[in-house]
Formats: C-alpha cells, sequence, structure tokens
C-alpha cells in the first residue's frame, strides 16, 4: 500500500515491482500519472488498486488501512463500491446501525 505524496507513486511502484510485489493499492492521486502507473504494472504483472483508493477495511482482521475514521464492526457482507461519496455513506449509516462487514475496500480509479 502506497500512502505517500502522489509524486512518488511511479517511483515507488517501479521498486516494488523489482522486488516481486503482485499487488499495491495507491491512496494519493495525480491523473496524469495512472497511464504510466497502468504501464508500470503490467509491465510487472502487478494488480493494482487506485490511485485514489479509500484503502481496505477488513474488520475480521482488526484492519483498518485507509483514510476512514470511521470504526467498523466485524459481519459477514462484503461492500466495493468506485464511488467514494457512496462508501462514506453505507459506512455512516452501517455504524449507526451497528451492522459489520467482512471487508471494504473503495478501489479508486
Amino acid at each position: 500500500m502506497l500512502c505517500t505524496n502522489a509524486r512518488r507513486n511511479l517511483e515507488l511502484l517501479e521498486a516494488l515491482g523489482q522486488k516481486g510485489c503482485k499487488t499495491c493499492i495507491i491512496l494519493s492521486s495525480q491523473p496524469e500519472q495512472y497511464p504510466a502507473l497502468l504501464e508500470c504494472a503490467a509491465r510487472y504483472q502487478m494488480r493494482l488498486l487506485g490511485p485514489n483508493s479509500l484503502g481496505l477495511l477488513a474488520p475480521w482482521q482488526g484492519l483498518n488501512a485507509s483514510f476512514s475514521p470511521v470504526p467498523i464492526h466485524r459481519g459477514k457482507l462484503a461492500f466495493i463500491s468506485q464511488s467514494a461519496a457512496v462508501s462514506n455513506t453505507i459506512l455512516d449509516w452501517a455504524q449507526q446501525r451497528e451492522m459489520g462487514f467482512f471487508l471494504l475496500h473503495r478501489p479508486g480509479r
């Protein structure tokens, strides 16, 4: 997971690819970088989630690797959405109802 200034995304993705990383989640975004990030990921056969990802929340593992300050209860439902607005709304709605998730992810672009 890259949680750094967007200017460093390509450089760091390249380094991860050279080390054999097979999946990367990128939180920060610089839209003009997107084609180069895709090309780099393809070169190393790396799965790319993001840029502009919310991150990953896996309550069953106690993992909140995201920008979300909302605590999430454990549950059996996985939620994946492209929309930041929908993701945040669902998080708030679920918290008010003490509804849990198995996994929550917004992959970004």
